[in-house]
């Protein structure tokens, strides 16, 4: 029988580590991008960065088995399932395989397609090109062993997970600016992101064999377990590679609209989006495997557990947006320098953040159907949004380029977001009622009491004759927030945090 792991941890722990995690690349992104666009070129870059994208996409055909590891082991943990983690391993690590055979080809046909374009052929050798597409095939051949970090979060074991994340943000950084202030080549940048991807889930292998937390014995091919995984996974799945393909298709479609170096600058206002989303899912996800067990043995705690983990969400969310919304064209020109077109970076990350906040009204609820055994459910609202995504930003980025292709991904959300929040309380069995009142109605009181900081400052640097910094602004709106929480301290539901603190995994 596999060890088990030392314990369950709790949810602060959690927490702390995937958002650490999730800091430490968010950090990585900011310091790296300005190093490589003044060391190697924005142009090349952007090449570099659609071959990636459309890489990082195919990684989601492993049709979210990695979710049923999650989901299967944490309930095993609970009593709730006949086979151990190790079934559901061994099952995983087979289905990945013969889908690595299936999407390697359709990642070689499409990555040449666009290599050898006349659009990247104009900013790349012919050699560089041929290398370029061999790194993406290693890095989709990561693929083998992502079930192994699944294992660890089913285990109880996320911050370990998250530690092997961690490790590989360090090699990024160490390998890009290698690549960048010594070797001074697109290659070897691209070989630093793909070994960076490659080093967690080889850790996680490392970590599950050493600890001994799944036994796998070969008896014959586990076509049972894969259908049983499938029927749960291909619906988490469903809404899984659709949610990918929204985060990929706005740099598709730069680079299909624009020019290589578009490419670039709305990678550097993408990644302040996909950052602040990563800090989100990766605080979220700690508790995929609490809400499955809880679900199992007490589904009253899971629904006020669930309650509290949106209210943190959110306000978090929406006060982390406006701030860098606030602070935009000065972040930009703070981060990157005066060499890049400033106002239109700065318009595109705002777009895309007010996006977000609007956004992470249901990012908690995805993993939360999931938990509860029934993914797949905001299937049809996230099928619209892709689509929706996919032909306005493809339009609205021909018409008005970098701030038209973030407005594509935004602008179908005003219609989206209702159905998700209606599907979710439906099917997670709380009232919108009792959203609005433990979400909704606490982060706007929190929201207005930052925007009247806001207020109050630019009417006085107005009246003073003062020059108004976005970044004095942003800290107004974090003070305002911040006094009003406390003088609202009993009425605003800061007991969530302590809720989430004190989950096990």
């Amino acid at each position: 029988m596999a060890r088990k792991g030392r314990g369950g941890h709790r949810g602060l722990a959690g927490v702390l580590s995937s958002a650490g995690a999730g800091v430490a690349g968010l950090i990585a992104g900011i310091v790296l991008l300005p190093v490589i666009i003044s060391t190697v070129s924005a142009e090349q870059y952007g090449i570099w960065l659609v071959v990636s994208a459309i890489a990082q996409y195919l990684n989601y055909s492993d049709l979210g088995v990695g979710t049923a590891i999650v989901h299967f082991g944490s309930r095993s943990r609970a009593g709730g399932e006949e086979r151990d983690l190790g079934a559901f391993l061994q099952a995983g690590l087979i289905w990945n395989a013969l889908a690595l055979v299936v999407v390697a080809p359709v990642f070689l046909v499409v990555a040449y397609l666009y290599l050898w374009s006349g659009k990247a052929q104009e900013v790349l050798t012919q050699p560089e090109s041929l290398t370029l597409l061999l790194v993406g095939v290693a890095m989709l051949g990561a693929l083998l062993l992502k079930p192994f970090g699944s294992a660890l979060n089913g285990a109880g074991l996320l911050p370990i997970e998250r530690r092997n994340q961690a490790v590989g943000v360090l090699v990024r950084v160490v390998l890009t600016l290698v690549a960048c202030l010594v070797l001074r080549d697109i290659v070897f940048v691209a070989m630093a992101e793909a070994i960076a991807v490659i080093v967690p889930v080889c850790l996680s292998w490392a970590t599950v064999r050493m600890r001994k937390l799944a036994r796998m014995k070969w008896a014959g091919f586990p076509g049972g377990t894969l259908r049983y995984m499938l029927s749960y996974s291909v619906r988490s799945f469903a809404v899984n590679a659709v949610g990918a393909l929204l985060l990929q298709a706005g740099t598709i479609a730069a680079g299909v609209t624009l020019r290589p170096q578009d490419v670039t600058y709305y990678n550097a206002a993408f990644r302040v989006y996909t950052s602040v989303r990563q800090l989100i899912g990766w605080a979220n996800d700690p508790f995929r495997p609490a809400l499955s067990r809880l679900n199992v043995a007490a589904p009253a705690e899971a629904r006020r557990a669930l309650l509290s983990i949106c209210f943190v969400t959110l306000s978090l969310s929406v006060a982390g947006c406006a701030v860098l919304m606030i602070a935009a064209q000065d972040v930009i020109r703070i981060w990157l320098g005066p060499g890049v077109p400033i106002a239109t970076i700065a318009v595109t990350m705002v777009v895309l953040l007010a996006g977000l906040m609007v956004n992470a009204i249901h990012l908690p609820l995805i993993p939360a159907a999931d938990a509860s055994g029934a993914p797949g459910v905001f299937f049809v609202p996230q099928l619209i949004w892709m689509l929706l995504t996919v032909g306005g930003s493809l339009f609205f980025g021909a018409v008005l380029g970098l701030p038209g292709i973030a407005l594509g991904l935004t602008l179908p959300l005003i219609v989206i977001e209702p159905f998700y929040l209606v599907r979710a309380a439906r099917v997670l069995r709380f009232t919108l009622l009792d959203w609005t009142r433990a979400v909704a109605r606490p982060v706007l009181i929190l929201a207005a009491g930052g925007g009247a900081a806001v207020g109050l400052w630019l009417l006085a640097a107005t009246v003073s004759d003062l020059h108004g910094s976005g970044i004095v602004a942003a800290v107004a709106f974090l003070v305002g927030s911040g006094v009003t929480a406390v003088l609202l301290r009993n009425v605003l539901p800061w007991r969530s945090f302590v809720t989430m603190g004190r989950l096990e995994l």
